[in-house]
């Protein structure tokens, strides 16, 4: 009894210590987004200090949150290591031969999160080896290899993080799920429902396709645990499956921060960045026939027909008359659609600390971050300059340009 509260009081404290540093990050954060904002009546008031003064202070603070961040944070590289060897020790007693790979190295998460998330994704994993691969003769009969493949994956999507786990086994069987949907009274009738519908079905409690029970599987306990895992986290898991094929669960999960390479990039005066994993491509001028002056207009990029938006036309910071003409076009894909924005320089990349919890004017497309030498950029809101693209498409009226850029 003493060992079991001694343990219990030991996780108290880890719970209390990572609230601290919580607390502590988020500070360092507040400060981080307060400074780029306040500077320029710091340096109206007092004229004396030069710009280089308030770039080293910039710098100091960008340490400070780069530190916390990490402390703070753990790479889901990390957190999947122990994976592989889980995977080895059961798909050898389960007579399976898997070849299992790991990418996401570039994402982190808060610790917190990254232990919460370790149950869910050995459910998934266990269910990949015991339900979804098959055993060497079966994948044979099927053309496959005599081995099968299971990935796990993580990367930024959005305002958050998407982790999935994917195999390349029996995938999901609809009447399977069907018959045991309706002995516990779930559907009726198999042509009412979608697939996605029928999908979801194996998260319900009680829910289980496995014809026998072993240590494994068939216990009762199934996904459903791991819904409500996720739904713990404000998260939400999805399940894509074509039969004999693949099975793929994705999990999404919220974030407050992500450290992500991003593209520093010049519009007129002022510094910008984007995320590189929303950039698909980058055009130079004078390999395309996009013309930088109109606002907006339309290019050919991998034979479809393109919207692209001029930024340089739309930002009140003109660049003086003197500085270089020539454009580059980023093709990026937003939520609604895939368009190209008009640059007019570009820096190269630069990891970037991003605050996902910052609010911001609705009309407004940027952030403002600090780099890590202290210089202030503005990250791009994507989805928010598709809006403004489709506006002028319509020939509706920007309205208050200023607060766009």
């Amino acid at each position: 009894q003493s060992f079991a509260q001694s343990k219990s009081s030991l996780g108290n404290l880890k719970q209390h210590q990572d609230e601290q540093l919580k607390q502590l990050s988020e500070l360092i954060q507040t400060l981080a987004n307060y400074w780029p904002h306040e500077l320029n009546s710091i340096q109206t008031i007092d004229n004396t200090q030069s710009p280089a003064h308030f770039q080293k202070i910039s710098a100091l603070i960008a340490q400070i949150r780069d530190q916390a961040f990490k402390l703070r944070t753990s790479f889901l590289t990390e957190v999947f290591s122990p994976f592989k060897q889980y995977v080895d020790v059961i798909s050898s007693e389960l007579g399976k031969q898997v070849d299992f790979q790991i990418s996401g190295n570039t994402v982190a998460v808060d610790k917190a999160l990254a232990e919460k998330i370790y149950s869910p994704i050995i459910h998934i994993l266990k269910n990949a080896l015991d339900h979804g691969i098959e055993s060497a003769e079966e994948r044979e009969q099927l053309c496959k290899t005599s081995y099968g493949h299971i990935k796990l994956s993580a990367r930024y999507h959005q305002h958050g993080i998407l982790i999935e786990v994917s195999d390349d086994g029996r995938g999901l069987s609809a009447p399977h799920i069907f018959d045991q949907g309706e002995k516990l009274g779930m559907i009726q009738s198999l042509q009412a429902l979608s697939q996605e519908d029928l999908h979801q079905l194996i998260f319900m409690p009680g829910f289980t396709t496995a014809s026998k029970i072993n240590k494994y599987s068939g216990r009762g306990f199934g996904l459903d645990a791991v819904n409500k895992d996720i739904q713990a986290l404000n998260g939400r898991i999805e399940v894509e499956s074509k039969q004999n094929q693949y099975t793929r669960f994705k999990i999404y999960l919220p974030t407050e921060q992500i450290k992500t390479p991003s593209l520093h990039f010049r519009i007129n005066q002022s510094n910008y960045i984007l995320p590189r994993q929303q950039i698909t491509a980058i055009i130079d001028q004078a390999q395309s026939s996009f013309t930088p002056n109109p606002v907006y207009g339309f290019d050919e990029f991998e034979s479809v027909r393109l919207p692209y938006l001029n930024l340089s036309s739309l930002s009140t910071n003109k660049a003086p008359s003197h500085q270089s003409t020539q454009s580059h076009m980023l093709i990026v894909n937003s939520t609604y659609q895939r368009m190209g924005l008009i640059v007019d320089e570009i820096y190269g990349e630069c990891d970037t600390l991003i605050d996902l919890a910052e609010i911001r004017p609705a009309k407004q497309t940027y952030q403002t971050v600090i780099l890590n030498d202290g210089s202030f950029a503005r990250l791009l809101d994507i989805d928010k300059l598709a809006r403004v693209l489709n506006n002028l498409e319509a020939d509706e009226m920007v309205i208050d340009l200023m607060q766009l850029f």
